[in-house]
């Protein structure tokens, strides 16, 4: 009995460590720098409700739009298909808005295939390739909470990336954070398929 105990007692205290821990790279993650020789932006798809955007996807775009306004020289890779409850797939809801925001279309290429990180990121990879892209310093736009495993899927894909956070709400944030952890732990150790 005290070698069950000992044993859940230790594996509490692992889980609590590593909660921990994992907790801290997403906040790092989020909060680091980005490089200024960006050759690429991908913006992440997370949903739509019929055609309308989630805050989600909002918050990805806006950091999106102001970032590609600030630097005019970046094309964009707008990365999301189309799921349960959409009307059109993310990544044409997402050229809609970057396009009402100013940014030209030319910039802009669509990916809309994916319905996963790793979709968007392998998917992405793809069309880099094709332009002769795939070498160059990827900027990963996505939510806060999301910026380590993004980037993170795709060094484990080959792509030289980087991540900008868009900004999630509270209950949002503390949400998706717990559910990062899972996703971080399997990112790690079992791959991003």
């Amino acid at each position: 009995m005290r070698i069950i105990q000992r044993t859940a007692l230790v594996a509490y205290g692992l889980f609590f460590v590593s909660f921990g821990a994992v907790q801290i790279m997403l906040m790092l993650e989020a909060g680091r720098e980005i490089p200024d020789d960006i050759d690429y932006a991908v913006i992440l798809g997370a949903g739509l409700k019929g055609e309308e955007l989630s805050e989600t996807l909002k918050s990805r775009l806006e950091a999106g739009a102001d970032y590609l306004q600030e630097h005019p020289e970046v094309p964009v890779i707008v990365s999301g298909g189309q799921g349960e409850g959409e009307d059109i797939p993310e990544s044409t809801a997402m050229f809609r808005y970057l396009t009402s925001h100013g940014i030209s279309e030319d910039r802009i290429t669509e990916e809309n295939q994916s319905t996963t990180t790793w979709e968007n990121l392998r998917n992405s990879k793809a069309i880099l390739e094709s332009k002769g892209e795939e070498d160059g310093k990827i900027l990963i736009i996505t939510s806060d909470y999301h910026v380590f495993r993004a980037t993170l899927t795709g060094k484990q894909l080959g792509l030289d990336s980087s991540g900008l956070a868009g900004e999630s709400g509270f209950f949002i944030k503390i949400n998706y954070m717990i559910r990062e952890y899972f996703a971080v732990v399997k990112t790690v150790f079992i791959g991003g398929e």
